[in-house]
């Protein structure tokens, strides 16, 4: 499968790939903002992997036995090769120390945080979380818990780290240290017994971070204050079509696991607006973190699986990692579903929405006295025989 998908810039020139509707209409989140549209699917050339993350100098691939390929983004050449410590990978993430220094964080399925330099290699650290009564040495390694993802915020003042307990980690990484500050406990339900999370997100000003959990939500927060206390801004559901209820019960119930999540990255002045996460199969949710309207998009059918997913830099681009059967069933095709930002609705076009949705409220309105006969037919012309009336027939 296609998993942890992630600083992938744009793409052009592919479209018409079978299976997508070029062009195809979703629903508007509200009248100004966006709506996404599946335009292209990217086939991927990579042998079975469990990762990807691209960052400006590397493509990062990690593979089955925590096997671990580095190449150089903009050469292609294989940088580094090798396994690391422990039996699986579960993401990895860069931190960027200053121009000319960079850090490779894996995080295992059972073991602690390794920290390496970039593209060397060479171990600096291990750290265990939930931190231990007693440090670990440099060089031991504990099967204990496992590690699914460390995130870094912007200002690269505080680091999140989530594994499989009912509790996320606040580290304060300032002057390059990785002290750990807070233990906070998430929200879920305790009958499932599943909790935990796996993947975290920062909003690119540092405001918000976001974590996809096992509980069938994704948890938004405020960053950390001073003292390393957070607030729980909103709880999104992921739920199905057909279970949308007001009960949270009934959200927990039909919810699936959340996997993964990623806030929009096109800059603006108030902030971070459009918040994506998606369950491991079939359902792509988008929210808009404001007003709370969303829209849930269906990609393939229940025995696909989704992967990672992130937003171009200019925010025109959502990248969701699919990996679809082929029809003898027994094999994977990787893909990457390329989804556009359309262009936010005109006045004129919310207006003439407003009105389609509302026709007999505007039956006895003195149409040809008021509007020009021109935006009459653009109004009603569409409707064809749907419309109950027509001004000018």
């Amino acid at each position: 499968g296609v998993s942890g998908v992630s600083g992938v810039s744009g793409v052009s020139g592919v479209t018409g790939v079978s299976g997508v509707s070029d062009g195809a209409s979703v629903t508007y989140l509200d009248g100004t903002r966006v709506v996404c549209t599946p335009k292209s699917q990217l086939a991927l050339n990579f042998p079975f992997t469990d990762g990807v993350k691209i960052t400006e100098k590397y493509i990062i691939i990690w593979k089955p036995r925590a096997l671990l390929l580095i190449y150089d983004r903009k050469t292609s050449l294989l940088i580094w090769a090798g396994a690391v410590k422990g039996n699986m990978i579960n993401t990895v993430n860069v931190q960027k120390m200053s121009d000319t220094e960079e850090r490779l964080l894996v995080c295992e399925n059972s073991g602690p945080v390794q920290i390496y330099t970039l593209p060397n290699m060479e171990l600096i650290r291990m750290i265990s979380i939930p931190p231990p009564e007693t440090p670990p040495t440099s060089d031991e390694y504990s099967y204990e818990h496992p590690v699914n993802c460390v995130e870094f915020s912007q200002d690269q003042r505080w680091m999140i780290a989530i594994g499989d307990d009912t509790q996320f980690y606040i580290y304060d990484i300032k002057d390059g240290a990785y002290e750990h500050f807070k233990t906070i406990a998430c929200p879920g339900d305790s009958d499932r017994g599943e909790d935990g999370c796996n993947m975290i997100a920062w909003d690119r000003y540092s405001q918000l971070f976001a974590l996809a959990s096992e509980a069938g939500c994704c948890l938004l927060y405020s960053a950390p204050e001073t003292d390393g206390s957070v607030s729980l801004v909103n709880t999104f559901w992921n739920f199905s079509p057909q279970s949308e209820d007001t009960k949270t019960v009934m959200y927990r119930k039909y919810s699936d696991k959340v996997y993964t999540v990623r806030f929009e990255t096109s800059p603006t002045e108030e902030g971070p607006n459009i918040l994506a996460f998606a369950q491991g199969s079939v359902y792509l949710n988008l929210v808009d973190i404001r007003s709370g309207q969303r829209q849930q998009i269906t990609i393939g059918e229940k025995t696909d699986m989704l992967g990672g997913l992130c937003f171009s830099p200019d925010g025109r681009y959502l990248y969701v990692g699919h990996s679809e059967r082929w029809q003898d069933q027994a094999s994977l095709a990787s893909v990457i579903n390329v989804y556009e930002r359309a262009e936010p609705a005109t006045l004129q076009q919310q207006c003439i929405t407003a009105i389609r949705a509302n026709l007999s409220t505007w039956q006895s309105y003195a149409w040809n006295e008021h509007v020009p006969a021109a935006l009459v037919r653009e109004i009603f012309d569409p409707l064809g025989p749907a419309a109950p009336y027509h001004p000018l027939l």
